[in-house]
Order: C-alpha cells, then sequence, then structure tokens
C-alpha cells in the first residue's frame, strides 16, 4: 500500500487505519508512508532507506531501544525553579532544557537515575507537578538517522 491514508479526512484515516489492522492479522502488509505516526501505530517492522539505501530494518521496540535517547520531562511549580541548577550538576544528568515549567533532562540510564532525579527533587521538596519518561517517536528517530547516516 503506497500512502493508503495521506489524502483521507481524519474519520476516513482511521477506519482506514482500523481496516489495516484488521488485514494485517492474517497477512503480510507492505506500507510505504511518510507519515510516521500511523506507521508508528501500525506496524511491527520497519524498514527505512535514505537515498535508496536501506538504513534500518527492524522492529519498533529495537528501533526505539537503540536510537531512543534516555529523557525524563520533570514539570514543577514556579517556586521550585532553583532547583534546576541543582539538577544540572547531578553526575548522572547529561544535558538540561528548560522549556516553561518543563525540565527536559537527559540522563546516563532511565531504570537507574529516574528514581535518583525523583529523591533528589523529593529531598529538596520540589512540588511535582508531573514526572514521566519521554520516549522519542519515530518521526525524531527518522530524522536523527537520516541527518547521521
Amino acid at each position: 500500500m503506497d500512502e493508503p491514508v495521506s489524502a483521507l479526512d481524519p474519520i476516513g484515516r482511521r477506519e482506514v487505519l482500523n481496516l489495516i489492522e484488521e488485514i494485517k492479522k492474517d497477512t503480510t502488509i507492505l506500507l510505504s508512508t511518510h507519515i510516521l505516526s500511523d506507521a508508528e501505530e501500525i506496524c511491527e517492522r520497519f524498514v527505512m532507506i535514505k537515498d535508496g539505501t536501506k538504513i534500518e530494518d527492524t522492529t519498533i521496540t529495537e528501533l526505539l531501544h537503540r536510537n531512543s535517547e534516555n529523557k525524563l520531562i520533570i514539570e514543577i511549580t514556579a517556586k521550585d525553579r532553583d532547583w534546576i541548577d541543582i539538577v544540572k550538576n547531578l553526575h548522572y544528568v547529561k544535558d538540561v532544557e528548560v522549556i516553561g515549567l518543563k525540565v527536559k533532562v537527559k540522563v546516563d540510564s532511565i531504570e537507574i537515575n529516574k528514581n535518583m532525579l525523583l529523591q533528589n527533587a523529593l529531598e529538596h521538596k520540589v512540588d511535582i507537578v508531573k514526572f514521566e519518561i519521554n520516549n522519542d517517536t519515530l518521526e525524531e528517530i527518522f530524522l536523527k538517522l537520516v541527518v547521521q547516516k
């Protein structure tokens, strides 16, 4: 299928995506699309091509595991902005990006460092509004791979 939902309205897109989900239970489907969020939703395996050369051929789980950066998003209250300077100096923090009251923290290891960062926030009595693991989307990974390779 070549771009099966590209020209459809939202209702039509959903109907076709649901139909593809049903069909793929019984058969293999080859899907070509630039709408990577759709591919991420319905595909089990991905082949990415750049300049006619295959740069990836893998499952979504493996692709995300190998290419996602270890990022945590912590939303805090305005009174806790000083804590951001503490976070920047933690040995396991590789990078910090601040967008309003959201703090995007890149760490060495999600599994190990998420609890350490949360513990640090609690020790400093930071009011946490939201704490989440931020996995890269297929589109973000695609853009990284196409620029890199």
